[in-house]
């Protein structure tokens, strides 16, 4: 059982990046801090994503339960694994972004309720899309 930690100690957390003592050390990878692993630009492109998508539904006006089952419609793994395929298809993204794709799909998947309905295929590809967004 994960044991729960307070707000202030959240805040309190140093997040930099330890010093190499032997010189100094390229601190960036692909465009991005080399201590900010890959899991975590998919969950910041997801949180990016989600918000477009909430954004884009905002009008016309309807009730929360609709724009939710409509967000919720585009920002599943399986809608973001779809919009992937077609910008891949159409040969929409740049040599960059497509080795940011293949950096973001080699993310531990573990065992969630998302891969087992969707597949791991599919949960990689969206998260390799999810880590290009956060770019």
């Amino acid at each position: 059982k994960k044991e729960l930690i307070s707000t202030s100690e959240l805040l309190e957390l140093n997040h930099t990046n330890p010093k190499n003592t032997k010189g100094k050390v390229d601190e960036s990878h692909l465009g991005c801090e080399r201590w900010l692993p890959s899991a975590s630009l998919a969950y910041l492109g997801d949180c990016i994503y989600e918000l477009y998508a909430r954004r884009h539904f905002l009008f016309p006006p309807l009730s929360v339960e609709e724009y939710n089952d409509r967000v919720m419609a585009v920002v599943r793994c399986e809608a973001q694994d779809a919009l992937l395929k077609k910008l891949l298809s159409d040969d929409f993204l740049s040599v960059e972004e497509r080795d940011i794709l293949r950096w973001g799909k080699n993310i531990d998947t573990g065992k969630t309720k998302t891969t087992r309905r969707a597949g791991a295929a599919v949960y990689n590809r969206a998260s390799s899309l999810e880590t290009l967004m956060s770019f």
